[in-house]
């Protein structure tokens, strides 16, 4: 895999634009400081997710050299001849070295492309990201496989899949008067895990809506902000709280008015993949209820409006030993992939098992 190390400068890298575009944002980014030459094909349905990578990748064509072409994707001969037309009114010498990525677009289009380049360019190296993979496999010549060292940002990640994010913050301060998120935790610890009422905070005249919404839940949300980022060396632009997502198609006023049920408490991009998180501190009889009804379909819902690939977290200041069993087997039917609660952080407040978990998938 020399060729991605050390690419020639006339070097042309090309996309078959798909709905899923991070893998074509990843070589993208990963060839991006040694690539100038790039050949996006497209088809009339995948035309905005072009211009959703250009925009996640800061391809500009006064830096880059870049070039698109539309065809028709189920027709092997269309694409061909698509491609000689291409190739000739460009004037694109037969040593041009092509670098492909074959992960995005039909199957016809692949094997279309892949034969014409094979067969007129005689420097065309072959690629694949399998998805959910941090890693290029090379398909021809060679086979070996490249691990990606590009680290996408929440922002590129959202930008890529056609979405605005506006966060609250990565460590927002609490209000004045308040305690910390970890003094918040280290109290809860110290009355040995017992959940404070918060019906007198609510009703509580004299302070604010700032005061209560942080001291009802906000504080736990910023606690394991902080605790995941630290716990997965994530950068401060790879992680979230109080995330509003919305598409970039709607009007910029109605970005983050026009559905407000799609806000993640926590978003985080670590390895290439998107993780969300659902946090609750809830008290009472129906506490338990509440995470596995309320908690598992709200972020279900939310990762099913976004349409995005991503896994899915729930952290819970909840006793769930009661209904273990019940839970987690409904979490692996809603496709769930961690759940957290009390006992959990009474066990290890630095959630070790949780990130051991994490860092091994």
């Amino acid at each position: 895999m020399e060729i991605l190390q050390s690419s020639p400068p006339d070097s042309v890298l090309v996309t078959l634009v798909s709905e899923q575009t991070i893998p074509n944002v990843m070589l993208i980014k990963e060839l991006k400081a040694k690539v100038q030459n790039y050949l996006f094909i497209y088809t009339d349905r995948t035309q905005q997710h072009l211009q959703w990578i250009l925009q996640a990748t800061g391809l500009q064509k006064g830096n880059y050299r870049i070039f698109s072409m539309q065809t028709f994707p189920e027709g092997y001969s269309a694409i061909f001849n698509d491609l000689q037309r291409f190739v000739e009114g460009e004037k694109l010498p037969p040593h041009t070295p092509f670098l492909v990525n074959l992960t995005g677009g039909t199957k016809i289009m692949s094997l279309a492309v892949f034969n014409y380049f094979k067969e007129h360019f005689a420097h065309s190296y072959f690629f694949y990201l399998p998805l959910g993979r941090n890693q290029v496999n090379g398909v021809y010549p060679a086979t070996a496989v490249h691990p990606l060292h590009i680290k996408l940002s929440l922002e590129e990640y959202f930008t890529a899949c056609g979405m605005h994010i506006q966060a609250r913050g990565r460590g927002a301060n609490p209000p004045k008067g308040c305690s910390t998120p970890e003094e918040m935790m280290q109290s809860l610890k110290k009355t040995k895990w017992q959940m404070p009422d918060n019906k007198a905070m609510l009703e509580n005249p004299n302070m604010s809506e700032a005061e209560k919404k942080y001291l009802s839940g906000e504080w736990f949300e910023l606690y394991c902000t902080q605790l995941i980022k630290k716990r997965l060396q994530l950068r401060d632009e790879a992680i979230a709280c109080g995330v509003k997502v919305q598409n970039m198609q709607l009007m910029p006023a109605e970005h983050y008015a026009a559905n407000s049920d799609n806000e993640i408490d926590i978003a985080f991009v670590y390895k290439n993949r998107l993780y969300l998180v659902e946090c609750k501190v809830l008290r009472g009889k129906s506490a338990a209820t509440k995470v596995h009804n309320d908690a598992f379909y709200r972020i279900v819902t939310v990762a099913l409006q976004l349409g995005i690939a991503c896994r899915k977290m729930v952290l819970a200041l909840v006793d769930l030993s009661a209904q273990r069993e019940f839970v987690h087997r409904k979490a692996r039917l809603l496709g769930i992939d961690y759940v957290a609660d009390l006992n959990d952080f009474h066990k290890n407040m630095e959630l070790e098992s949780l990130f051991k978990e994490i860092t091994n998938s």
